[in-house]
């Protein structure tokens, strides 16, 4: 009955303002006292855009804001793209793109629609319609083109996507993408609903998910999974999308003042990176990528995303949002990737909570970071880590767990260079760390993987009198968290006495480090140094797949202050508890 007042009130008033839109409609409707909990959203009218394009003559889009103003969202077919499907379109000849927040070469921002109304009772139906952005087959054909935001959200193709997907989607020609924070080679950011992870808290008022907290507690109750899942659709709890793109250009770089830098993208939440069918996604021609924090050849940070704790913080453990990269070929040009201060990969700076698989990076010439430095990803795992993704909890559930399979990173010819400088502050419980594919792996479970052309890792630990652990493949590789207080049941499951199951120990099946001539110097150097590991603590490595089961190649002279060996400097059961672990249990325990 409710429902069918409300579509009644709304028919009507539409016949009496015929000039008047939908979203006009609502805005009266509230500002004139009627109720949200009244107002149900009943459908969304999606735009279609197809088989158009764009052709500029030495094209420069967009300008920056002067004193307090700012210019927000330009891009070289559309500033902001919202809810609307756009297929089959292009833009020739741009060659600039700025602003202050928001520049792309193909559009400023790709974002879903925000849903105005509230379900307030389960006794309602809640439907559901499709609110995302939708970019399919379009292309950005330039020459040298800059792409630049003074702020936030550069991208050779999208500024930034919120909750939006680009499929079989590609820019060419891209020679610099910069901004403060947040710049990838095709997107500076894939991330969740625009209200949840860019827009303002002011843009959030009237919304759906303004208010949708209140029907959590009982739609996580038991037998509500599906209208759950609605209702995070509805307010946007959805990952971005990218199918089957690609980014090229001629040495192109890509560079953040601030944090996150990536060559394909800057940072992503749950972000889904896939193929679409037979169609990869490609990086060709990328040679320098530079961030404080978070720099990468893909991406400077893919983490798990948090439903449901985006939208209540007090609900405890929700829905998790992993993220997906693969299939994904990166060629580097004599590829350079700094972060000055953390998390420096040829892959991602961070990684965690998600899978990657079937991924190809070539042409490294040097990754070089503060702390974390690797070929693949700087930091990846489970436990403590959880922090740096934004959550607070153990973060050892399956949600969150980071699985990485067929992956191969190769240097130059004249071989990759990793090194951990150790010029940064170090906080309680930090070392520093360098790993020809990961240099701090916790609980990550690894198969078919490769490194190759690989000259030298080193980690300095030049502050604090902190320890440098350096390893070919990994340079130290541990349980993290609560995971060595786990009990093995009778399934084999590996539970936390009372609490969740947690992800297995780590795990190295099929996994090689190949090394290149470092002309007489040390291949590997750090307090704790070895071939493969720095340092082990439990674990499984198992080479017996192979025809012959070795896991290091051409490795010639490692150097280790403390400890050194040709397969690790030091291998040691994993420690029953880290301090980091208890403290995100908050004492659930007891201990």
């Amino acid at each position: 009955n409710v429902t069918a007042g409300v579509v009644e009130l709304l028919s009507t008033l539409l016949n009496i303002l015929p000039g008047v839109g939908l979203g006009d409609l609502i805005t009266i409707l509230l500002k004139n006292d009627v109720p949200l909990g009244q107002l149900l959203p009943n459908g969304y009218y999606k735009p279609l855009i197809q088989n158009s394009s764009v052709s500029l003559s030495e094209g420069s889009i967009g300008t920056t804001g002067t004193g307090k103003e700012t210019v927000n969202y330009n891009g070289g077919f559309v500033g902001s793209q919202t809810g609307t499907d756009i297929n089959n379109c292009s833009v020739t000849g741009l060659n600039q793109v700025v602003a202050d927040i928001g520049a792309g070469g193909f559009a400023g921002i790709e974002k879903d629609a925000q849903v105005k109304g509230l379900l307030s009772d389960l006794g309602a139906e809640i439907k559901t319609f499709d609110i995302r952005s939708t970019q399919r087959n379009c292309h950005v054909d330039a020459s040298d083109l800059s792409v630049t935001a003074t702020d936030s959200y550069a991208g050779g193709f999208n500024g930034v996507m919120a909750n939006s997907s680009s499929i079989e989607s590609n820019v060419s020609g891209v020679k610099l993408v910069k901004a403060n924070q947040y710049a990838g080679g095709f997107a500076g950011r894939a991330t969740l609903g625009y209200g949840m992870a860019v827009g303002s808290n002011d843009e959030q008022n009237d919304t759906l998910l303004q208010s949708v907290s209140k029907l959590l507690e009982q739609l996580l109750a038991s037998g509500n999974e599906e209208e759950l899942g609605v209702l995070l659709s509805l307010s946007g709890a959805q990952p971005s999308e990218i199918k089957g793109s690609s980014v090229s250009g001629t040495n192109f770089s890509v560079q953040a003042a601030a944090d996150y830098a990536g060559g394909l993208i800057g940072q992503g939440d749950g972000v889904q990176i896939t193929s679409s069918g037979t169609e990869k996604n490609t990086i060709q021609g990328v040679s320098f990528v530079k961030a404080n924090n978070y720099a990468g050849g893909i991406s400077g940070a893919v983490t798990v995303a948090d439903a449901v704790g985006v939208l209540n913080d007090t609900l405890g453990i929700g829905s998790y949002l992993s993220f997906t990269v693969s299939n994904v070929d990166l060629g580097g040009n004599d590829l350079q990737i700094e972060a000055s201060n953390k998390y420096a990969s040829g892959g991602a700076g961070l990684m965690l909570g998600g899978t990657a698989e079937q991924i190809k990076i070539e042409g490294i010439q040097s990754v070089t970071a503060g702390n974390y430095a690797a070929g693949f990803a700087g930091r990846a795992g489970t436990g403590s880590l959880a922090k740096e993704g934004g959550l607070d909890l153990l973060g050892l559930v399956d949600g969150v767990a980071t699985k990485v399979s067929n992956v191969s990173v190769s240097g130059t010819e004249n071989g990759a260079v990793i090194k951990a400088s150790g010029q940064v502050e170090i906080t309680e419980g930090e070392s520093i760390l360098a790993g020809g594919f990961i240099s701090e792996a916790e609980g990550v479970q690894i198969a078919d993987s490769h490194v190759t052309n690989l000259k030298a890792v080193y980690a300095e630990a030049a502050k604090d009198n902190k320890e440098g652990y350096a390893g070919g493949f990994v340079g130290r590789s541990h349980t993290g968290g609560l995971a060595g207080l786990a009990q093995e049941d009778k399934d084999g499951a590996l539970k936390l006495p009372g609490i969740v199951n947690v992800s297995g120990l780590p795990q190295y099946t099929n996994t090689t480090v190949t090394f290149c001539s470092a002309n007489e110097e040390p291949q590997v150097k750090a307090d704790y140094a070895g071939g493969f590991f720095g340092e082990m603590q439990s674990g499984k490595v198992d080479n017996s797949t192979r025809t012959e089961a070795y896991a290091v190649y051409g490795l010639e002279k490692v150097k280790g202050e403390s400890h050194a060996g040709g397969f690790a400097g030091k291998v040691d059961a994993g420690a029953t508890a880290s301090s980091n672990g208890l403290n995100l249990l908050g004492g659930i325990l007891n201990l």
